[in-house]
């Protein structure tokens, strides 16, 4: 963060994979229940950079303040379960961050809209073709 210089001239967008949750409630979902922050210094840091480039405000966040959402859902199973039960993980860890004034009526660019979006099966064998391994 400090060798990322900051100009109060310009306004911010900053895409990150944050691997953090930072609403319990809304960005974390487990079947069978549990809710929970494995990553609270990534939250603080990540906190730290969006104030220092001029208090930069989560897009998706900001226009869907109450909206449970999730970018990453993966299923688990504890192997000393013995009834083989598997565990659906959700969590809201990808997020892009603006500078306030353009979430504003009044200038352009506007940040009007935010959602979340998955690729589809084509787009992933295309990509998987491409070479990648994500």
């Amino acid at each position: 963060m400090e060798s990322i210089p900051h100009d109060k001239t310009y306004d911010y967008i900053w895409l990150a994979d944050t691997n953090n949750i930072v609403n319990l409630k809304l960005d974390s979902k487990r079947t069978g229940g549990g809710i929970w922050q494995d990553r609270p210094l990534g939250v603080k840091q990540m906190q730290a950079c969006a104030a220092k480039w001029g208090n930069l405000k989560d897009c998706f966040r900001t226009l869907h303040p109450t909206t449970p959402a999730y970018t990453r859902i993966t299923t688990t199973q504890n192997p000393k379960d013995t009834q083989n039960k598997k565990h659906i993980t959700k969590k809201l860890i990808d997020r892009i961050f603006a500078s306030p004034c353009m979430f504003s009526n009044t200038r352009l660019p506007r940040i009007r809209t935010a959602a979340h979006v998955r690729p589809t099966m084509q787009e992933k064998a295309l990509l998987s073709k491409l070479g990648s391994t994500s």
